[in-house]
């Protein structure tokens, strides 16, 4: 599956209000214009007709616009204007049951203590505390409201109570959230108790350790730290050991190990591993700090190199945890920690301990790293005897990863057949082709092995489940502000809602978008990335719509005569290129990943150097689509000539260098290239090569008339 990582706009992370529009429907009207008037105007910097527009679509009764005019507004407003405009709505609200009323009473609770209305503000705090279905934000803002609003309201002589519970309890006992910093900024010049701490915390948070380290070593604030308090310190002193070196001062992991073990010792946090929930229950009566005591020693314990120790902590976290989560944690490094002393006993122990695991896919890399370490030692038999470990215990998409590799050193005579003669390598290839979780790369390779057509083996990629909205209502109004953003040109905020409310929209609808989309994008290069976003949300949503012909929009022929005169000046097979391009940049030519690699084709600084003074350019520019293909296209040529015409090593090469490619070829000679990529120790290694693989796949079936078993030889060869 693919995953996007772009983070929504703040105005849409909070969530829809829906529902409270019933205060402003006015007219009754649908979505309209006014909303995407408003932003042209507030790009051109005319705030009054912004305003103006604004408060025209909040009487919308598409509840969409009508909560984005709502929160432009309010952000465009004057301290007092957001007091009576938010009290507004808040008022408005006051009788409903929806659990949306609770992201206005943050507006709300907000703008009563910028204007200094502190018994309002801890009053509406206090009461939507006692709610269940606060978000951590939610929480955090009326913790943080009440706590100033305590405060204010005791202040004598200019003198405020720290110490007051309600403070205390914001301030220390909580997870760290903005409202912390706006609490440490709003009293800057105020010595309190818990300063120090707290900004030991910020520092941590924002990954300052060298000043974290310099609070740390200067102050003494293990003594008495809370259970969220000592979670932070714990990240500090596994992440520090270079900051803490800056500073004079060096960490005793043996020393804090101890430190932490013992103080969860004394406070008796040792209970019998929890699979049921009178277990947790038991264990959330004493807090959570038990949990991160038999954590964080554990981990300290593991980073010197005391496993047993390690382990015996990670064991007692688990049974001290207090969430699904925390359980699942604990849980996975105990695993981890157990294969790294022994096989044999993290695979015992996994039976043991399996049937309590909260979540599957939470130990998918654990799998995975098991699998690397049998096929690199090639150990073959050991690795066909996990079957019943994996169908009992792994999630969906480790399983189809499982049966491919099982079924192909069948097929490859690497185990006694007889010790298996109940698995047929076919019969493993279709488990893989029938399982909806499994991989794009196992799906058509898999595929191939069975002889399937390229147009019967790319069907299998189209999930098939029916769509049922959560609220109609609410679906109804997505699409149509979605439509309106569209022919506005808003695409990054049509996408923006998408990605926010995903469970809302079907794959017949998010069809609609990715042609639409495309149709701008014949006119607008920087489209490109957003109409192979909505495509892929088509692919993975639930619904119908999904043809062959979407995976044309997914895998579309972005610059098709620079990638064919390139391919064709250096021997390339188009469809490998546009694999390559689709998988590096999703077409973006602007692109720059965080380790400084540039456009289409993802061309570090130095390659491109080196790329340029061969090609004898001087001057150069990367996001230059021209340039961008040509240089990644004679990069690539090279790497395949100089493995020998090994296509999918030259693919690895073009991730993980050439050098560590041919490393790898002397440790795992002579066995499949397919097999070869399983045994890399470098799970992004692993993975480009077979994302690339099936991006060209693809392309090959959708435009150059290849056959799958064309496709899967030309690239396995």
């Amino acid at each position: 599956m693919i995953v996007f990582d772009s983070k929504p706009p703040a105005c849409i992370k909070r969530g829809l209000f829906i529902l409270f529009f019933v205060l402003f429907c006015f007219s009754g009207c649908s979505a309209s214009d006014a909303y995407f008037k408003g932003l042209d105007f507030l790009e051109k910097g005319n705030v009054p007709k912004a305003k103006s527009s604004f408060s025209s679509a909040i009487k919308s009764s598409n509840s969409v616009e009508a909560y984005l005019a709502l929160k432009s507004v309010y952000d465009l407003c004057t301290s007092s204007e957001k007091l009576s405009f938010s009290k507004k709505v808040y008022d408005g609200l006051s009788s409903s049951k929806t659990v949306f009323k609770n992201d206005v009473a943050v507006l709300y609770a907000l703008a009563l203590l910028e204007n200094a209305q502190y018994p309002k503000a801890e009053k509406i705090a206090q009461s939507l505390l006692n709610l269940e279905d606060l978000t951590f934000e939610q929480r955090s803002c009326f913790l943080y409201c009440k706590a100033v609003s305590s405060l204010e309201m005791s202040v004598k002589h200019k003198i405020y109570d720290f110490s007051q519970d309600d403070v205390d309890y914001f301030l220390r006992k909580t997870a760290y959230s903005e409202y912390h910093d706006m609490f440490l900024e709003r009293y800057e010049t105020s010595d309190f108790p818990q300063k120090t701490m707290l900004q030991f915390r910020q520092c941590v948070v924002q990954k300052n350790y060298t000043k974290a380290a310099e609070i740390f070593f200067s102050n003494s604030i293990f003594d008495g730290a809370s259970s969220s308090e000592l979670s932070d310190i714990g990240k500090f002193l596994l992440f520090s050991s270079s900051a803490a070196e800056k500073t004079g001062n060096k960490i005793d992991y043996e020393y804090y190990a101890k430190l932490f073990e013992n103080t969860a010792l004394e406070i008796r946090g040792n209970t019998e591993i929890h699979g049921n929930t009178e277990n947790r229950e038991n264990t959330e009566s004493r807090g959570n700090t038990p949990f991160y005591l038999y954590f964080y020693s554990a981990r300290f314990y593991d980073k010197i190199n005391i496993e047993e120790k390690a382990v015996q902590n990670f064991l007692l976290a688990a049974k001290n945890s207090f969430s699904d989560s925390t359980y699942d944690n604990a849980l996975w490094y105990y695993f981890s920690t157990l294969n790294s002393i022994s096989e044999s006993r993290f695979l015992s122990e996994f039976e043991k301990y399996g049937d309590t695991i909260k979540s599957k896919s939470y130990y998918s890399d654990l799998f995975e790293q098991l699998f690397v370490n049998m096929l690199s030692s090639r150990r073959w038999t050991a690795f066909c005897n996990l079957n019943p470990l994996v169908e009992k215990y792994a999630d969906g998409k480790t399983q189809g990863m499982y049966n491919y590799i099982f079924a192909r050193l069948l097929q490859e005579d690497f185990v006694d057949r007889k010790k298996f003669s109940s698995f047929d390598e076919n019969a493993l290839f279709e488990k893989v082709v029938k399982n909806p979780a499994s991989s794009n790369y196992y799906i058509l390779i898999s595929s191939e092995r069975l002889g399937m057509s390229a147009e019967d083996a790319l069907k299998n990629l189209f999930s098939e489940h029916e769509f049922s909205s959560p609220d109609e209502k609410t679906t109804k109004d997505l699409q149509e502000f979605m439509n309106y953003a569209i022919k506005h040109k808003k695409i990054a905020l049509a996408y923006s809602v998408y990605r926010s409310f995903r469970n809302y929209l079907s794959s017949d609808y998010l069809v609609s978008v990715a042609y639409r989309v495309n149709e701008l994008a014949k006119n607008d290069e920087s489209l490109y990335p957003l109409v192979l976003r909505f495509a892929s949300a088509a692919i993975y949503s639930s619904g119908g719509g999904k043809t062959l012909d979407l995976l044309s929009l997914y895998s579309p022929q972005f610059f098709k005569d620079i990638v064919s005169k390139n391919s064709e000046k250096y021997g390339l097979q188009e469809d490998l290129m546009y694999g390559l391009i689709h998988t590096e940049s999703f077409f973006d030519k602007d692109i720059v990943s965080h380790a400084g690699a540039v456009g289409l084709c993802q061309l570090m600084p130095s390659t491109a150097s080196d790329v340029a003074k061969k090609l004898k350019m001087q001057n150069y520019d990367l996001t230059e689509p021209e340039t961008n293909i040509e240089f990644g296209s004679f990069y690539f040529a090279e790497m395949i000539r100089r493995l020998d015409g090994s296509v999918m090593s030259a693919i690895v090469s073009y991730n993980s260098g050439i050098t560590r490619v041919r490393n790898w070829h002397k440790k795992y000679p002579n066995v499949p290239i397919d097999i070869f990529v399983e045994m890399l120790p470098i799970a992004e290694s692993r993975g480009y090569g077979k994302k690339v693989l099936s991006a060209a796949a693809i392309y090959g079936y959708l435009y150059y008339d290849k056959s799958t078993q064309d496709i899967i030889s030309q690239l396995l060869r």
